[in-house]
């Protein structure tokens, strides 16, 4: 029987590529001593270019930016700070996230798995008035393994005292979210996006979160008998 649903945080519920925009313009207005008049366009392209939907460090990020951009490479020290400092005060949700996270709470047991430093995840989680629709919430600094190391989905799994075989994962990462919860035992959700190809080892895909509860009322009916 189906049970408990398990989510992702960044571009599962927030809105990384959105959020991320934000944090940049406002960034870029905060630092415009260092950046001159490179405009927002140009700047916004280059980090992106490098910051690998968020897996690259960004330390490393903003020293490829300086580098690129021409600019004096102690500014990427000053980016940095400032994005340690800032980028976690504004998530953007998808649409529905509220809506679709409180009326699963009546049904189900609701967990949360996120790579990234604790400080940040956690901010985010509160700034987002997350908090509340979750049992457990396991991210990967916290617990020193991160997705795709299975043993990340079986702390949550063992907090939430409940089986891989009650649980389903959703996420937007085909192999970090996807293909990692059904190695731990679970079905796994996968969220379409446009920074993956297509994928056909996903249990289920949905486009927008809102599609969800109706996913999971099949899955009920016929995966977890």
């Amino acid at each position: 029987m189906l049970t408990t649903v398990i989510f992702d945080l960044d571009q599962t519920l927030i809105d990384r590529d959105a959020t991320f925009r934000l944090f940049l313009e406002k960034q870029q207005l905060r630092l415009q001593e260092h950046l001159g008049n490179i405009s927002f366009e140009r700047f916004y392209a280059t980090v992106k270019l490098y910051d690998n939907n968020g897996y690259r460090a960004k330390d490393e990020v903003y020293r490829l930016v300086c580098a690129d951009l021409g600019l004096e490479l102690t500014a990427a020290t000053t980016m940095f700070k400032d994005y340690t400092k800032f980028y976690r005060s504004d998530p953007i949700l998808f649409e529905d996230v509220h809506q679709v996270l409180s009326d699963l709470k009546k049904h189900y047991t609701l967990g949360l798995i996120s790579n990234g430093k604790t400080i940040n995840q956690n901010a985010k989680i509160d700034n987002a008035n997350l908090r509340n629709y979750f049992k457990c919430i396991v991210v990967s600094e916290t617990e020193g393994i991160k997705k795709p190391d299975i043993r990340i989905f079986q702390h949550c799994l063992e907090r939430l005292n409940v089986s891989a075989e009650e649980a389903v994962y959703v996420g937007d990462n085909p192999e970090n979210d996807v293909r990692a919860a059904q190695l731990s035992g679970m079905k796994a959700i996968w969220r379409r996006n446009s920074h993956y190809d297509e994928i056909d080892f996903a249990d289920g895909i949905i486009n927008q979160l809102s599609d969800l509860p109706e996913l999971l009322k099949t899955f009920s009916k016929q995966r977890f008998l």
